[in-house]
């Protein structure tokens, strides 16, 4: 007994053909929207006074000298306008592009300052490989606690200083209340500016959307 082709070929669901359509599709219209949380769309103009208003604060903070007397408060001058600059704009080099404008116009004030602007431009570099890594994507505000040890390398020029009049022992024991300051300074640099960064990159946002459904309009 011969069965016929009908009944020897698979049984076809038309529902299979169905989903193995909408899949592809489906992923393709998800992807957009991944890319955009990555490297969210951001107004130009906005972004702009962001970063020139970071470069000014962090230029003030080194040619103005502030009589407060605290060890590390500068910190707060020049930390905290770079991480809101990395963060709120979240594109590449931004922090490492802060830190040399900034050293380049303190240095046209003074040449001397040459060691003075290294920590603006290690911290810049190292904000630029933490700021797009997947742990502070998923939570910002571990950039608080990285701040004081980004903080920390502002010790290179005191501590250069110090060693050329004294011993590596007696300087790190000499120096130990200048690294408390620095710490907590640091900490509060990365408070101030991780939250000034993340409410720029939503005021950022806001305005791209506004821009863009008036030229959809």
């Amino acid at each position: 007994m011969r069965f016929s082709d009908a009944a020897t070929r698979p049984q076809q669901f038309p529902g299979v053909s169905m989903l193995d359509e909408r899949v592809p599709a489906t992923i393709a219209d998800r992807a957009p929207s991944v890319r955009a949380r990555r490297t969210p769309t951001i107004y130009p103009l906005g972004a702009v006074v962001i970063v020139l208003t970071a470069i000014a604060l962090i230029v003030a903070g080194q040619l103005i000298r502030t009589p407060w007397g605290l060890p590390g408060h500068r910190t707060l001058f020049w930390l905290a306008p770079m991480i809101t600059a990395r963060l709120a704009i979240d594109r590449a080099n931004v922090g490492t592009g802060v830190a040399a404008a900034s050293s380049a116009i303190i240095l046209t004030a003074n040449p001397m300052w040459g060691l003075q602007i290294l920590p603006y431009l290690i911290a810049g570099v190292v904000l630029d490989r933490l700021v797009p890594s997947t742990a502070v994507r998923r939570a910002p505000w571990l950039l608080v606690l990285a701040a004081p040890l980004i903080a920390s390398v502002n010790l290179i020029a005191p501590l250069a200083r110090n060693l050329q009049t004294a011993p590596l022992e007696t300087v790190v024991s000499s120096m130990w209340f200048y690294v408390q300051g620095h710490l907590l300074w640091g900490l509060a640099a990365g408070v101030l500016g991780t939250a000034l960064g993340l409410a720029g990159q939503r005021g950022l946002a806001r305005l791209s959307d506004r821009r863009g459904r008036r030229a959809a309009a």
